[in-house]
C-alpha cells in the first residue's frame, strides 16, 4: 500500500465510501432475509478489528480503524469476508448477526475468546463480502448532485472534483477514464455555471479574495482535465491568467473559458 495515495482528506473519502458500504449491507441483509424468510433488518453488522475487538460496521468511522485494508478492498485487491450467524427463534430468542473480517484466522481467534460464540462458525460458512461497484456508485453520486436545487455551484463543483479524484485513485486507468467520460457533460455544465458566477464575483468587493483564488484555481484544474492540456505549456499559461492579480486579465480569461465551455454544452 505504500505506493497508493488519494489526494483527499480521510473524512472526504469516508463520505464517499461509507454510504456505498451501507447500500451493500442493506442488499446483503435483504438477500439473507429472503433466503431464510425472516426479517433481518434489525440485525447487527460487526467488523472484527482484531482478536479482541469488534465495531459497528454501519458507522462511518469504523472503516477508519482498518483503513489501509479497506482501501485495498475498494480497489478489489483484497477480499473482505462475511459470516452469517443465524437467529435463534422461540422463547429464548437471539437476533441474527453479521460478522465481517479480513482474516478468517483472526475471526476464529476472536470467537475463541468470547463466552458466547457462533456455534456454526467454520470454513464452509464463510462467504466473500460483495465488492463495491465503484463506477455505478460514483456515477449515482454525480447524478444526485444534479438534483440538488439549493447550494452554490462552487460546492457542487468541489464535490464533483472529489468524486473524480476518488475515481482516479481507486479505479484502474481505463475505468477512471470511462467514469470521467460518462460525466463529462455534467462537469462542463457545473464549470460553466461557476465561471458565469465568477465573472460577477471578481468585481464584488464583498467576496473574500482568498475564496476567489480557490474558486479560480478550481476552474483551472477542471479545464486542464477537460481539455487534456496537462503537458501543453502554452494553453496552461492562458488558463493561468485566471489567477492573475489584475481583474481585467481574470475577466478576459474567464470569457475565453466560458466560450469554450458553452461550445461544449452545445
Amino acid at each position: 500500500m505504500s505506493d497508493f495515495s488519494c489526494d483527499l482528506p480521510l473524512e472526504s473519502q469516508l463520505e464517499v465510501f461509507h454510504p456505498m458500504m451501507v447500500d451493500v449491507i442493506k442488499k446483503v441483509t435483504l438477500q439473507f432475509s429472503q433466503s431464510i424468510k425472516v426479517d433481518l433488518s434489525s440485525s447487527n453488522w460487526w467488523l472484527i478489528q482484531d482478536v479482541r475487538t469488534k465495531a459497528d460496521l454501519s458507522r462511518p468511522h469504523t472503516l477508519e480503524t482498518l483503513w489501509q485494508d479497506f482501501q485495498q478492498y475498494f480497489q478489489q485487491k483484497k477480499d473482505l469476508y462475511l459470516f452469517f450467524e443465524e437467529p435463534i427463534l422461540g422463547i429464548v430468542a437471539k437476533k441474527a448477526q453479521f460478522w465481517v473480517f479480513f482474516e478468517p484466522r483472526m475471526a476464529a481467534s476472536y470467537f475463541q475468546r468470547q463466552t458466547e460464540r457462533p456455534k456454526n462458525f467454520n470454513r464452509t460458512g464463510i462467504k466473500k463480502f460483495p465488492p463495491l461497484a465503484l463506477v455505478p456508485g460514483l456515477t449515482q453520486k454525480v447524478h444526485a448532485l444534479t438534483r440538488v436545487k439549493e447550494g452554490r455551484a462552487m460546492n457542487n463543483l468541489k464535490k464533483l472534483e472529489e468524486l473524480i479524484t476518488v475515481a482516479d485513485a481507486y479505479l484502474p486507468t481505463e475505468a477512471a477514464q470511462y467514469f470521467t467520460g460518462t460525466i463529462r457533460k455534467i462537469l462542463v455544465l457545473f464549470t460553466l455555471t461557476e465561471v458565469q458566477l465568477l465573472k460577477k464575483d471578481i468585481t464584488n468587493a464583498g467576496v473574500s479574495p482568498l475564496l476567489l483564488e480557490k474558486r479560480l484555481e478550481a476552474i483551472f484544474r477542471v479545464c486542464v482535465r477537460l481539455y487534456s492540456i496537462k503537458n501543453n505549456d502554452q494553453e496552461r499559461e492562458v488558463l493561468r491568467k485566471l489567477v492573475s492579480p489584475k481583474i481585467i486579465i481574470r475577466r478576459k480569461a474567464l470569457e475565453v473559458v466560458e466560450r469554450r465551455l458553452s461550445k461544449d454544452v452545445g
